[in-house]
């Protein structure tokens, strides 16, 4: 285990990285998955010429800048006062439908004096989304949680509340859990591949997330690039944004292979590219 002053700076490059990762798969993201076999040089000179800042970037700048100097005094005041303030300093970038309507109704309640936590949970299960834009967050809370001293379970939990904040289907909850898993792993110096090491954690797994993630785990993520398409045919659903991550860095040596992996599927490229980096900090955060 880390000691605190290597996890927050173990956290700094992570999330650095994590950013690296959204301009660099600005310039591809949109789409359909399709593969194309680009070089990492031609990557690397398209980013350099066109890349930007996306919704990713922002999510973590806006948390960071809002824990700074943040009083903790409850987990629903700290959820409330999020709310409050991500609709009120988020940057003028692209954000996905998800966080749009969250935005505009955060803003009509505020404007009627009718902004609570309750509210925006109910608004957001009648939303019921299971896009990727609720993995931005799962780090940086994770990493505020440990500073609280919260326990996994209160850490986890607190993970979850953030993301029902804005998406509430099971699927979203179930991607958010398995990229906090796969960070308390890391984090612990284990193998975050091998399926042994999710049994500590086998209790905060549904059933489906279970098999879902024996099965990639597994077989799937030997697949060769066109049958893992195949089998999953889109990487903006949070679990699939997830598993498109995951698949390429255990099949790359390299970040830049890692980035290459990642932009060859297109699709939602921004945000796999942006988890792919952050995971192989996690793995290589030695070697920062």
């Amino acid at each position: 285990m880390q000691n605190d002053y290597d996890k927050n700076d173990i956290y700094s490059k992570v999330m650095e990285l994590y950013k690296l990762g959204d301009v660099m798969g600005s310039v591809f993201e949109g789409g359909s998955v399709h593969y194309k076999r680009y070089s990492f040089d031609e990557i690397k000179g398209m980013y350099l010429r066109g890349g930007f800042r996306t919704d990713e970037s922002d999510i973590v700048d806006c948390f960071n800048s809002f824990t700074s100097d943040y009083r903790f005094i409850g987990e629903l005041r700290l959820l409330l006062d999020w709310v409050v303030y991500h609709a009120k300093h988020r940057a003028h970038v692209k954000y996905g439908r998800t966080y749009k309507e969250h935005f505009l109704i955060v803003g009509t309640l505020k404007a009627k004096n009718n902004l609570t936590l309750e509210k925006v949970f109910e608004l957001s299960e009648d939303k019921n989304s299971y896009g990727n834009g609720c993995l931005a967050l799962v780090y940086p809370v994770y990493h505020y949680a440990e500073s609280l001293n919260m326990g996994m379970d209160g850490s986890l939990k607190l993970v979850i509340n953030f993301c029902r904040l804005t998406h509430a289907h099971p699927h979203a909850i179930s991607a958010v859990t398995l990229l906090y898993v796969l960070i308390d792993i890391a984090m612990h110096g284990r193998d975050i591949f091998d399926p042994k090491e999710h049994s500590d954690y086998i209790e905060y797994y549904g059933q489906k997330l279970k098999e879902s993630l024996h099965d990639f785990l597994t077989r799937n993520i030997k697949l060769e690039p066109k049958d893992f398409i195949e089998k999953y045919p889109d990487n903006i659903v949070a679990l699939n944004t997830l598993f498109y991550a995951l698949y390429s860095v255990k099949n790359a040596t390299t970040i830049d292979e890692t980035i290459t992996n990642v932009i060859r599927f297109n699709g939602d490229a921004d945000s796999v590219n942006a988890l792919a980096l952050m995971l192989w900090g996690f793995i290589n955060s030695l070697k920062i």
